[in-house]
Parts: C-alpha cells; sequence; structure tokens
C-alpha cells in the first residue's frame, strides 16, 4: 500500500473546492472591524461562570451512548473581570476547569474554580493582588511596599498524568488537582525533577506505540533555553536537552515522530527589559514581533542524543500543529500559521467592543529536509482552522483524519465550524452552528481501544447567546451527526483546551 505524504494537486483542488463551495476557503481573507452583536456574543462566551458544583443533567437532546465511558476534562480562563476591573487579555482570568462524567448513558458535569494560592490570597483580600497575562493589577498606595507579582494560572489546557490532573498554564509549573472532587493539590514539579526556573509545557504528548510521554518547559535562568523532557512512567522527569534560545520565543506546542521532537520557534518574543524600563506593565505588553525573522523549527532526538538542527521558513505565528512522521529521511508534519501578529492584537481585544482586523490563518503541510535543513514543500490545506486535534493513538504515525476548528460566521474571535478533514483523499466534513452559537476545540474519543482511525466519537462543549447557556456535543466523529446535545442549564466560560480520560 503506497504511503501518503501530502496531498496530491488533485486532491488539493479537490478539497479546496469543497472548502470555497461551503464559503471556508477564500483567495485572501482579513476580517473588517466589527461592532455590536459579534462583540456581545464575545463577551457573552467569556461571562463568569453560572455556577458551581455538580450537577446531573437531565436535559438532553437524542441519547448518550452507552459505550461511552469516562471523563472530559477542561479548562478556560474563568473571570471577565477581577472586582470590578475589567480583563483585557483572551489569557487572562482564574483557571475553571469543568469535568463531564459519563457512565452508561448518563452523563454529570462537575465545575468549579481552581483554589490555587494566588486566587485564595485574592479572594481574601477582595483585590486584585498579582498581575494577569494582560491586565495589570493596582500597584500598592504604600511606595515602600512590594509590587504586585506576577502569578502562575493554569487555564490553558489540563490532562490526567501519574494518577492526578495536571492543569496546565505553561507559563509555570502544573498545578495538580483531584480527578474527583476538583481540589487543588498544590504545585506538581515532577518529584522534584522539573528544574525550579523552568515553565512547563501546556501540550506535552504521548507514543501509545511506546508509552513514553515528551514535554518541554522554557529554563528563564541564564542561559535562556529550551528543556526537552520525558515523562517517566514513575512520575518523573528525564531531561534530555538543554538548547539555549535567542529570546524569549512564544513556544506553545510542538510534534512528535518515531525518532524526533519539533518545536515551531515563531518571531513572537517577550521583552522582559519593557517591564523594567516601564513601558509596559504585563507580559502582554512586553511582546514584540520580529516580521521579518522566519520561523524557526527545532528539531531534537527523542532519545537524548544528537545535536539541534535548526530549519528555517516564512516569517509568521504558530500556535498548533497537528501530527508528523518521518518519511524517507524527511519529517512531514501539519502545523498552523499566520503570516503576521493580528492573532495576538484579537486576544488582546477581550474587553473591547470593537474588534480589530485579523488575518486567517492557514493549516498547511510541510516537509522538513533534516541533511540539508530546508523546508522543502510547503502545501497549504485550508484556511481559517484552528485546534486541530485527531486520534491520539495516531501519534508519530500516519494520520488520515484531522478535526478542528473553523471561523465563525459573525465573529472571528470564535469558532462556529467544525471540520473533518480527509487527508487522504482530499475531503472534508463540516458542521455550520448558528450564528448566536460558538464552540470550544473537539475531542476525538475511540469507539473501542483498538477500532479504526475514524470510529468514535467528537466531544465537544458550546454557547447558545439567545438561550445564555452552555451545552455540550457528542458527535460521530465519521458522519459528524450529532448522538446527543446536553444542556447544561447555566453558561461557562469557553477556553481553549481539553482531554478525555477513559474510565478504570
Amino acid at each position: 500500500m503506497k504511503s501518503s505524504v501530502s496531498l496530491n494537486r488533485r486532491q488539493f483542488l479537490s478539497l479546496g473546492a469543497g472548502l470555497a463551495a461551503l464559503g471556508l476557503a477564500p483567495a485572501g481573507f482579513a476580517a473588517k472591524n466589527q461592532t455590536g452583536d459579534a462583540a456581545r456574543l464575545h463577551k457573552a462566551t467569556r461571562q463568569n461562570a453560572g455556577r458551581v458544583g455538580r450537577k446531573r443533567i437531565t436535559q438532553i437532546e437524542g441519547s448518550i451512548p452507552k459505550a461511552l465511558n469516562g471523563s472530559v476534562y477542561r479548562v478556560a480562563p474563568g473571570l471577565n473581570n477581577k472586582f470590578g476591573k475589567p480583563l483585557r487579555h483572551y489569557f487572562d482570568g482564574d483557571a475553571f476547569l469543568s469535568a463531564f462524567h459519563f457512565e452508561n448513558g448518563h452523563c454529570t458535569h462537575h465545575a468549579d474554580y481552581l483554589a490555587t494560592r494566588e486566587r485564595i490570597a485574592e479572594q481574601k483580600a477582595q483585590k486584585m493582588l498579582y498581575h494577569e497575562f494582560g491586565t495589570a493589577a493596582p500597584m500598592p498606595e504604600d511606595p515602600y511596599a512590594d509590587p504586585p507579582a506576577f502569578k502562575n494560572v493554569p487555564n490553558v489546557n489540563v490532562m490526567h498524568h501519574d494518577g492526578r490532573l495536571l492543569a496546565l498554564s505553561e507559563g509555570g509549573a502544573p498545578i495538580a488537582v483531584d480527578p474527583q472532587t476538583l481540589a487543588v493539590q498544590g504545585e506538581w514539579r515532577f518529584k522534584g525533577t522539573l528544574p525550579r526556573m523552568a515553565s512547563f509545557t501546556a501540550h506535552p504528548k504521548f507514543d501509545h506505540r511506546s508509552g513514553e510521554g515528551f514535554a518541554f518547559g522554557i529554563y528563564q535562568g541564564d542561559p535562556l533555553a529550551l528543556v526537552a523532557f520525558r515523562m517517566e512512567t514513575d512520575g518523573r522527569l528525564k531531561e534530555l536537552h538543554r538548547v539555549p534560545l535567542p529570546y524569549y520565543a512564544m513556544i506553545h506546542d510542538f510534534s512528535l515522530t518515531d525518532q524526533y521532537m519539533v518545536f515551531s520557534v515563531p518571531p513572537l518574543y517577550i521583552d522582559i527589559a519593557k517591564l523594567f524600563q516601564g513601558s509596559a506593565s504585563c507580559i502582554a505588553e512586553t511582546l514584540t514581533f520580529a516580521e521579518k525573522t522566519p520561523v524557526k523549527y527545532l528539531v531534537l532526538r527523542r532519545d537524548g542524543t544528537g545535536e539541534p538542527i535548526w530549519i528555517e521558513d516564512q516569517p509568521g505565528m504558530v500556535f498548533h500543529n497537528g501530527n508528523a512522521r518521518e518519511v524517507d529521511g524527511s519529517i512531514v508534519m501539519d502545523s498552523i500559521a499566520t503570516p503576521d501578529d493580528s492573532v495576538m492584537k484579537l486576544l488582546y481585544s477581550a474587553a473591547k467592543n470593537r474588534l480589530p482586523e485579523y488575518t486567517q490563518n492557514q493549516l498547511m503541510r510541510l516537509r522538513l529536509d533534516l541533511v540539508n535543513k530546508g523546508v522543502t514543500r510547503r502545501d497549504i490545506i485550508t484556511r481559517g482552522f484552528e485546534f486541530p486535534r485527531f486520534d491520539d493513538r495516531r501519534v508519530a504515525g500516519d494520520t488520515r483524519y484531522l478535526y478542528g476548528c473553523g471561523d465563525h460566521a459573525v465573529n472571528h474571535m470564535l469558532a462556529g465550524r467544525l471540520h473533518a478533514i480527509d487527508l487522504h483523499r482530499g475531503a472534508v466534513k463540516t458542521e455550520a452552528y448558528q450564528p448566536h452559537q460558538a464552540l470550544e476545540e473537539a475531542v476525538f474519543v475511540p469507539r473501542a481501544a483498538k477500532g479504526a482511525e475514524n470510529d468514535g466519537w467528537l466531544l465537544l462543549q458550546g454557547y447558545d447567546g439567545r438561550r445564555n447557556e452552555n451545552f455540550f456535543d457528542i458527535r460521530d466523529a465519521a458522519s459528524l451527526k450529532r448522538q446527543a446535545r446536553l444542556w447544561l442549564g447555566t453558561h461557562f466560560p469557553l477556553g481553549f483546551h481539553g482531554n478525555f480520560v477513559p474510565a478504570g
């Protein structure tokens, strides 16, 4: 059987035609400034939670598959203001964790704010004591008092590892959480093996064939460096590489192949000097985009040997990747990029009524030549595609199906479509939600442990603006047909990432 390395011309034309027919892939796109209902819908998805605690879900359209047993955990920035002060950035807000527990056709929803040390202190003081990522805390009236500190907010992703949930921020260490009670157990440093001045990624990767986990962090000492880890089965980290970095780049995701870890290093970096110079009051204000500097791919051997390989590409901004694999001495990987930093300006518009212009992103398939250290092929699969997910059992292998969110019809801050792309045939299925609805990332769950790649469900949370209420959809992954919609009874903040943990 011939291996499909990348879509051929006919397949790309077929895929592009299908997307164009749906209005998803214009030749060029830059959304205009938006006001009115669009901005209100975005703000509605960031409301403080309507309730906390446990609730058995009883309002269900369709039926929950009895074979779906386990828990979906999702985390989100959970506040749109802090004691009356509007939070300006989409990354701002104490972590809000939701758990959807499925058992024999029933669902219990459990949600709460994570009681981190910083949140407890601020709730007790009833005022903002720490800087958020994009919103500065007020300076103390006493000129001799210490200025507000920066805090570790685990509101980006959540995973299950070594018997506990780990809520992830990528700005610091994970926060350990009890999977049943959602009680915070404290900062987790992998039994003392995460260096004190190192952060931990929000996107660890697991090779389900070998059972190995891999991760990275940014060592914030001297010299500044990317540190790559293997996640051992005993809960510890094994340092594999420490690679000096030229600047504090916002490295969000990476890809895993049989032999390599591949990091996308964008020319967007944190310029800490701005804080000391007084030209910035929070981390978001220090971000600097070098528009003429290329994205660089850092390739490291996952066995900890060898020298780093650096490969340069076009300038742009990269957050998320799909899968990657090795083919004839090269790495073929799927990645999402924008040619500028407009997405960062968009994320900094959380409290604004007017959304800035935004250049639509591109889902690309790249071929990285490890010998000549160059990008030898770059194919655009589609545009307006984010939060890519695939069958995690296929990590480092040939992935046929890629799932993700598509741009909203009204508000380009939000997602309003669910896509399933067949990367072998060049075909796409799309489920468009209503303009008054928005959705989160979809998580693929296999129907059976050894089932086919596309045989399973897509699980995702959404928000309905007309009802001011969240819902949770269960869809067949192959057809995108909805099997159940669970109405949650009130509104909850939408976030970025989450994962499924099978029962037992």
